[in-house]
């Protein structure tokens, strides 16, 4: 049988193990990388560097929206894709408050129902309802992608623009019907 100490001098030995053996394979991918940089320096090739091609005078990369770079459609519902699975989470976690509160007792449950049927939890809730539906458009947007449909431009932007509008809808619908 193991006792405690020997359960604890394993998982220090076995973390030490994991720890040493990172850190030598970090130490190797540092090396390689600092010899493949010198010997880059050493002698680039012409058209290496994006800085070499002289073809037009645009930025480098899209930081500057506006007259060099135009948000596309993709681009900018991926970005509210993202975002919304991050307000769903924090509109997950406040319907979990309100049935632990509800569990806990009458109190906290006041005082948790107060704030979701309040004007601020009803913009929350309405919004998280909005969001749901946005991520899971999107979300299957990404599995036609994923099957190989919708990869041209046109295409992807016209569901963009179908999925933006049917989220509303539902949202509505559930919101007035339900």
């Amino acid at each position: 049988m193991i006792t405690k100490a020997d359960f604890f001098q394993n998982c220090v030995n076995y973390s030490l193990f994991i720890h040493l053996t990172l850190r030598d394979s970090w130490l190797e991918l540092v090396q390689k990388r600092a010899k493949g940089a010198t010997e880059m320096a050493a002698k680039p090739k012409k058209g290496t560097f994006m800085a070499d091609n002289k073809q037009d005078n645009r930025p480098l990369s899209p930081f500057m929206i506006g007259q060099y770079y135009r948000p596309q459609w993709t681009s900018m519902t991926s970005i509210f894709t993202r975002i919304t699975g991050l307000s769903l989470l924090v509109a997950s976690l406040l319907i979990v408050w309100w049935f632990v509160a509800a569990a806990s007792g009458p109190d906290a449950f006041a005082t948790a129902n107060g704030f979701l049927t309040s004007w601020f939890g009803d913009l929350i809730l309405f919004l998280s309802t909005w969001a749901m539906f946005y991520h899971m458009l999107f979300g299957i947007r990404h599995l036609i992608w994923d099957s190989g449909r919708m990869l041209e431009v046109d295409e992807s932007e016209l569901y963009a623009q179908a999925a933006l509008v049917g989220s509303v809808l539902l949202t509505i619908f559930v919101v007035v019907v339900l």
